[in-house]
């Protein structure tokens, strides 16, 4: 006869979203009234920075084990625009893209099968870098006024 054992643990963390000092599972990045002029212009007001953060991670009794390998996919809204880069917020003309803090020229793909890999470095910190950017559309339309709005899901596997 053999017998078999064996410790099973359930690894969970606590993922909020991070913008200025608030931190929740949901968060809304409100831009305030831009004129197509400041898209145009891509000034800083046209940019938002947040970050995923994850906290409560646990390996059986410890707390805040370091994570081996986390991955995060971006899911947009339904007002996608198609573009691999763009979310479409409405037909005003205006395109959200998002990207790593410090890589404004690496866009982040979004609705793509493949997640983005976290670096060594944001594992140990535990924290993923963003901003949100506003500015035209790459496809051709006609700017208007009007609200922009959309939705970003992240879904993050770790191990």
């Amino acid at each position: 006869m053999v017998n078999f054992k064996a410790n099973l643990l359930a690894m969970t963390c606590t993922v909020n979203i991070v913008v200025g000092s608030g931190k929740a599972v949901n968060q809304t990045i409100d831009f305030g009234v831009l004129t197509r002029a400041e898209l145009e212009a891509q000034g800083a007001n046209t940019l938002k920075n947040f970050s995923l953060q994850y906290s409560n991670c646990t390996i059986g009794s410890s707390t805040n084990q370091t994570v081996t390998w986390i991955k995060t996919g971006i899911k947009a809204s339904s007002l996608y625009s198609g573009y691999p880069t763009e979310l479409k917020g409405g037909d005003n003309g205006a395109a959200a893209v998002l990207y790593r803090s410090g890589s404004p020229n690496s866009l982040l793909i979004l609705n793509s099968s493949t997640p983005l890999d976290w670096t060594s470095t944001e594992r140990t910190n535990k924290t993923l870098n963003l901003v949100l950017s506003l500015r035209p559309t790459s496809y051709s339309t006609t700017a208007t006024s009007g609200t922009f709005n959309g939705s970003l899901t992240f879904t993050t596997t770790y191990q």
